[in-house]
């Protein structure tokens, strides 16, 4: 599963619609545009991964709380529920199976209805393989900072920091994104759109932190494993 976020800055110019002119084009946009941050959830195959999709929505249309959409880690409860946390660990959303979305005049009965799990999507959310015995799982504290990769373009890099941010380069583009973490070391990370500008010894860090799955420390270096518990990459802090 890849997650996203909106970003009114990325947004350069909305062109013209036909039938509808600047003032209504521009209501249309005020109404129904989410709010800055509004994740969205998008299976292996770039389509929507619902309820998840569903459920942002409805949060980013009522300007939901910056503190539910800025939740930098999360766990389960005693009723096997997940729990969205906060940077200082505290609860900011529980989330219940089981919400049906508020008909609205422009709202596709499609969102209404109970979503559909497909096997693509049980795969996509699958628990990913537990870390090695040899690796002591990251946690949220211990992740924030810079670190870079042992070989590679000399400018490439990847910092974690303590608002849900990361920010890195694979030598020669900017990358950065969101990220939280769980239990076991389990790490889930989203990307921004990036440059494709071409180097020499670039090293694909925005490729390790999307599908990096669980990370672990080997002493001081850190590990990032994918869902099938292959190791894709590994960094060392720069301080």
């Amino acid at each position: 599963m890849h997650l996203f976020f909106t970003d009114v800055q990325k947004v350069r110019k909305v062109g013209e619609i036909p039938g509808l002119d600047a003032v209504e084009l521009s209501g249309l946009l005020a109404r129904w545009a989410p709010a800055v941050g509004t994740p969205i959830a998008l299976s292996e195959s770039m389509t929507p991964v619902e309820p998840l999709c569903s459920w942002f929505r409805e949060l980013g249309l009522d300007r939901g709380s910056v503190k539910t959409m800025r939740a930098t880690a999360y766990q389960f409860d005693g009723a096997g529920l997940p729990v969205l946390l906060d940077g200082r660990g505290q609860a900011v959303a529980r989330l219940i199976p089981g919400a049906t979305p508020t008909p609205e005049p422009d709202k596709a009965d499609s969102v209404l209805e109970p979503p559909t799990v497909t096997d693509e999507a049980r795969q996509a959310l699958a628990p990913a393989v537990a870390l090695p015995a040899t690796l002591v799982p990251a946690d949220q504290r211990q992740l924030i900072g810079r670190w870079a990769p042992k070989r590679g373009h000399k400018a490439a890099y990847l910092e974690f920091t303590a608002d849900g941010e990361w920010h890195g380069s694979d030598g020669c583009n900017d990358q950065s994104g969101r990220w939280v973490t769980a239990a076991g070391g389990t790490l889930l990370n989203t990307a921004r759109a990036v440059t494709l500008a071409y180097c020499v010894d670039s090293v694909p860090i925005a490729q390790w932190v999307t599908t990096a799955r669980r990370a672990g420390f080997d002493g001081k270096v850190l590990l990032f494993l994918n869902a099938h518990g292959d190791e894709i990459g590994r960094l060392s802090p720069t301080n």
